[in-house]
């Protein structure tokens, strides 16, 4: 019974309430500020004041289409499980590797056999292989650093150069293999 009252009751109350348009109020203050700025006489204080309610209608208008996919999400998520499920296995089929061509060009198709493959394959592009260069001919290379760049790549590191590199880095990122983030570091 109360519920049926509130049913009836709240399109009333809701003509009734204001309606804040956050799009609305972001388009009329970007005219504003643009009239603003054509003024013959601007009057700086009022631009930095619409920019100001400009930026607080553009936040606005963000939350709202945020907590709105959210809510979105949370009423259709679950009924969408199957469909997203789909698309995950979809993905993982698309990214497996069922054959590679060798180097002989024959099709190699099992598993443990593409891994060895591709295992080889990165062995051999990553691993060193002795040079046979001869020692002789070294005094007939030119230099192609000045012997003041080679005393500077030569000299040891100071601490304010490692602080420095150090605090440049992004704190979210990782410098090395370790894993280790920057905000770890400092």
């Amino acid at each position: 019974m109360l519920l049926e009252k509130t049913k009836l009751h709240l399109p009333k109350w809701r003509k009734r309430q204001p309606i804040a348009n956050s799009d609305h109020q972001v388009k009329a203050l970007e005219e504003q500020l643009q009239r603003a700025h054509n003024d013959s006489d601007p009057d700086w204080l009022s631009i930095r004041q619409i920019e100001f309610q400009l930026n607080q209608a553009i936040n606005l208008e963000e939350e709202y289409w945020r907590v709105r996919s959210l809510v979105d999400w949370l009423a259709r998520g679950d009924k969408n499980m199957s469909y997203f499920h789909a698309k995950v296995k979809q993905q993982r089929r698309s990214n497996k590797i069922l054959q590679l061509r060798d180097d002989r060009g024959a099709w190699i198709t099992k598993q443990f056999e593409i891994f060895k493959l591709v295992e080889n394959y990165f062995d051999s592009i990553f691993t060193s292989q002795p040079s046979h260069m001869s020692t002789q001919n070294l005094p007939l290379i030119q230099r192609r650093l000045l012997a003041e760049e080679i005393a500077q790549l030569i000299r040891p590191i100071s601490d304010k150069e490692i602080k420095e590199a150090t605090f440049s880095i992004h704190p979210t990122k990782c410098p090395g293999p370790d894993s280790f983030s920057a905000k770890f570091l400092s």
